[in-house]
């Protein structure tokens, strides 16, 4: 399990700290009523044999019954309250944290530079600002309305059961280690296939968004048959990554409930010779054996929750490695551009997309206001890297770009490209109509 992202994962519930502190309160109060119950069952189970064997097998104390019942009544519906009060909650929390990554990748997204786009694929950015900020949605929320009441519930479980009987409790709880050493070595397992996952559905998303975006021209070069090669054996990289995650996942319920159920049947055993010696009651025989049973659902619930983590841990490590990508520079002590004629010069100028490779050296280039230029080359001369530097899209390596003399890397970024119209090469229209997309970066154009 990564430490370093469910540490970070978990500072976003700082903002809700007084909500999760209610929540933990009341799922500690709703914890307590609920392990009172099997030992107030089992007294109530001594009460009827007992009186029963008092009143030489006629009558049962009825009037001690109907007590006890009343009793278990109020806690049953006192704890289902609670449980229901905090499980609101903490679905609020969980909300809460994806309306805040959300916002964050869609922040984040605006000050990205144009040269982190061209070098990710977009599908595998969409994939994770969506598919990867469900899986952190779906996870979190089970395992935020569980995690409380299932750490509470299994201590107070194990406490109860040793103020019934302390030798059985002690022999109840010699599973507990072993069950928790093979969830944790089949979680490690299982981590692994889960980023797997995650990182392949990415890869997978991309292919798509570039199959479906450029089908004309897999269509022209007849690179269907190809493509699909390509889809399936990504396809059958997911398939494999997938479905181990959720094997080694799926194992650690059952594993877990087979130990319990053999320490269940020894506990049993046990029992039955302590109560044939008078060492403990009928009804403390029924209570520990109820624990028992009990108690087998937080450690089912923990292992579910440990393959759901590992998921979320997965998607989270993906987002974040988004969030923290190179942003533009800031620009706070750079001057806004002021009104310009149309002077355009590119002096001296030089440029690669590496460092390694330089595709452009000692470019030179004088426009004058109203002029018209054309400029003409094959495919990949760098017609588009041109307008690109001048909408400073990219930054050149060396020279300098100059409009009426200025500058542009003195002025800031956003001064700039509104005094630049460009027309782009490939169409791209908004949802919405064709006046809002005519006035998309100048609202009073006509």
């Amino acid at each position: 399990m990564n430490k370093t992202v469910l540490k970070r994962l978990l500072s976003y519930l700082k903002p809700d700290r007084v909500i999760v502190t209610i929540v933990l309160v009341v799922s500690l109060v709703s914890v307590i009523l609920d392990v009172q119950l099997p030992k107030i069952l089992g007294d109530a189970t001594t009460l009827i044999s007992e009186s029963y064997i008092a009143s030489n097998y006629t009558s049962v104390d009825l009037e001690g019954v109907f007590a006890i019942a009343k009793t278990l009544a109020v806690l049953y519906l006192l704890a289902a309250g609670l449980n229901f009060l905090g499980k609101y909650f903490m679905s609020r929390v969980a909300s809460d944290i994806i309306y805040r990554l959300q916002k964050e990748i869609d922040e984040k997204f605006t000050r990205l530079p144009v040269r982190y786009f061209d070098e990710q694929s977009r599908g595998d950015l969409l994939s994770r600002a969506t598919n990867d900020i469900q899986t952190i949605d779906d996870s979190f929320s089970q395992v935020s309305n569980q995690i409380f009441t299932t750490v509470l519930t299994f201590f107070g479980i194990i406490i109860m059961m040793f103020t019934v009987n302390i030798p059985l409790a002690i022999i109840g709880v010699l599973g507990i280690p072993l069950s928790f050493f093979i969830i944790g070595m089949i979680g490690k397992k299982s981590s692994t296939s889960f980023a797997n996952r995650q990182e392949t559905t990415g890869r997978l998303n991309g292919y798509i968004e570039e199959y479906y975006g450029g089908h004309e021209i897999v269509k022209a070069f007849n690179y269907e048959e190809r493509s699909q090669a390509e889809f399936q054996a990504l396809n059958d990289e997911l398939y494999e990554h997938a479905w181990k995650a959720q094997f080694f996942a799926g194992l650690m319920f059952p594993i877990s409930r087979l130990i319990n159920n053999i320490i269940y049947v020894f506990v049993a055993i046990v029992g039955g010779l302590f109560a044939s010696q008078g060492m403990i009651a009928i009804g403390g025989i029924q209570a520990i054996l109820q624990y028992m049973r009990n108690i087998s659902q937080p450690m089912g619930d923990a292992a579910n929750m440990i393959g759901l983590t590992q998921s979320m841990l997965a998607a989270a490590e993906r987002i974040f490695e988004l969030l923290d990508a190179e942003e533009m520079e800031e620009e706070g002590d750079k001057e806004e551009l002021p009104a310009i004629v149309g002077d355009v010069q590119f002096k001296h100028v030089s440029f690669g997309y590496t460092p390694e490779v330089t595709l452009m050296e000692d470019l030179n280039i004088d426009v004058k206001a109203g002029e018209t230029v054309a400029i003409v080359g094959p495919t990949g001369a760098g017609k588009t890297t041109v307008i690109n530097l001048l909408m400073r899209f990219y930054d050149i390596t060396s020279g300098a770009i100059e409009i009426d003399g200025h500058n542009i890397q003195d002025y800031k970024v956003d001064s700039l490209r509104s005094k630049v119209g460009m027309v782009l090469q490939d169409t791209w229209l908004f949802k919405g109509t064709i006046r809002e997309n005519i006035r998309y970066s100048r609202p009073d154009a006509t």
